[in-house]
């Protein structure tokens, strides 16, 4: 045990070409994940969501024309699927999660061995993006954010692929196009890899006009059915304005101050800035591995973009740097000659995500407040279907939604703005379809759906600020 530890220390235990070292990695990042898994801090947002969601598409809601929400498609799926499979089991979904990331971190080693970034075959990368995944306990939440990750280093994989061989093949450039889109199914902020990934095809390849419409044309190619089937359901207009319009349009602030953000990453910012600087000076590379290193300088930098306009930022957000993250941090380990160098480093690293980990998690750092990222606990618990007509979407966390207006910000101007003809249709729909047992109504903004909509009065009793189904009612 004593020498397994000291191997992992100065990185030769998974410097050496080895499937079988990826045992250890799991057992390792087992250990760090492991106290979080079993003291989970509370309900996220992100998860309260999630869960809302997935319940409403179980109960035969579409998304966009019945349930206003602006949650990506194919996010809005995962969620559906998680809500089947798991229900609102909070620990099989952090479970999940973590095996998701302990894959991805397989999956980063066997593409840069593949894809012959280093002068040397290693597991080490491995090592690294599954410590930088673990740096804080909102991304062991199962979430569209874990598969946006999935697309993007199948994209990423694909570019090193085109520029290590200046491959042509029309099918990998298609499928750059395709990976790149399923991100942006899951992320719509995801979009901006696009630009570049064109980028980088023209400053690195000579890739012809028609194969740079060929990636074009897969990225589109999964929005073009997802429109048409809006089409042909007739449902176009809520889908365009759903999920283009209105997250184009979201302005919602970081859940956290920026300052937080730089003192949770502080020491990956840190060992990247380190990187750079002895990777510039002292990396003694191909061609091709210089051009892999630009390329992933390139794509960083959309990365951070991407970060900067994400709505509702929050730090699970950050992981679309840990590819990025990995591969200078892994530069660096592997140009230091001194074993005992080479050991101290990786333990910093190593404790200082798991000392930043478990610090932020207990509020041991006072400047670093995740409160925001949890759900508050609801001031009453109830357990029947419920509609909430205010913005405390607390009260869900014992209860399902019993209408596909639980996201606040389009129901509010529905319920608002009943002189309207489109509102009053979405409104009596969604009552024929489904009544909630309780709705909380402390506004009384009921009373502007009673008079458009009197049937829908007629099935309640006021109860304060509550309106009880009565199920007695005809």
């Amino acid at each position: 045990m004593r020498n397994f530890l000291f191997q992992i220390a100065v990185l030769g235990y998974f410097r050496i070409n080895d499937p079988y070292r990826l045992l250890g990695l799991f057992l390792i990042l087992l250990m760090v994940a492991l106290p979080t898994l079993i003291d989970w801090p509370g309900l996220t947002h992100l998860e309260l969501h999630s869960f809302l969601v997935g319940e409403k598409m179980n109960d035969g809601f579409s998304m966009y024309s019945e349930i206003a929400d602006h949650t990506p498609p194919l996010a809005a799926w995962l969620y559906e699927a998680f809500d089947f499979v798991f229900g609102r089991s909070v620990a099989a979904r952090h479970i999940m999660a973590f095996m998701l990331i302990y894959f991805l971190s397989c999956f980063v080693g066997f593409f840069f061995i593949n894809r012959k970034a280093f002068g040397e075959n290693t597991y080490v990368p491995s090592l690294i993006f599954g410590l930088l995944m673990l740096l804080s306990f909102d991304t062991l939440v199962l979430s569209a954010d874990l598969f946006q990750l999935v697309f993007l280093l199948l994209a990423l994989n694909n570019l090193i692929k085109i520029v290590e061989f200046r491959e042509q093949r029309d099918e990998t450039i298609f499928n750059l196009g395709l990976f790149l889109s399923g991100a942006s199914l899951c992320s719509a902020y995801s979009l901006i890899n696009l630009p570049g990934s064109i980028l980088i095809l023209i400053l690195f390849t000579r890739t012809s006009l028609r194969l740079h419409l060929l990636m074009l044309f897969g990225f589109l190619l999964p929005h073009l059915i997802l429109i048409t089937l809006a089409y042909w359901r007739d449902t176009l207009p809520d889908f365009l304005n759903y999920y283009y319009i209105q997250n184009i349009l979201d302005t919602t602030g970081s859940l956290l101050p920026w300052t937080n953000y730089f003192l949770l990453g502080a020491v990956p910012l840190f060992f990247m800035v380190i990187s750079l600087i002895i990777v510039n000076r002292e990396a003694r590379t191909t061609k091709y591995q210089s051009q892999v290193l630009q390329v992933l300088l390139v794509w960083m930098g959309f990365s951070f973009l991407q970060i900067y306009l994400t709505p509702s930022l929050r730090p699970q957000n950050f992981i679309i740097l840990a590819p990025s993250f990995t591969f200078f941090i892994t530069h660096f380990f592997l140009l230091i000659r001194r074993r005992r160098f080479a050991g101290l480093n990786t333990w910093i690293l190593f404790f200082g995500v798991i000392a930043t980990h478990y610090l932020v998690k207990y509020d041991f750092i006072n400047q670093i407040d995740t409160s925001h990222l949890l759900v508050k606990a609801p001031s009453e618990k109830v357990k029947e279907k419920i509609l909430v007509l205010t913005k405390d979407s607390e009260l869900y966390q014992s209860a399902e939604a019993g209408s596909p207006f639980f996201n606040w910000r389009f129901a509010e101007s529905i319920f608002n703005e009943m002189d309207y003809y489109e509102n009053v249709l979405k409104a009596d729909a969604a009552f024929r379809k489904e009544l909630p047992r309780v709705i909380i109504d402390p506004e009384s903004r009921m009373q502007k759906v009673f008079e458009r909509i009197p049937w829908i009065e007629k099935k309640y009793q006021q109860k304060g600020k509550k309106y009880i189904l009565n199920l007695n009612a005809e």
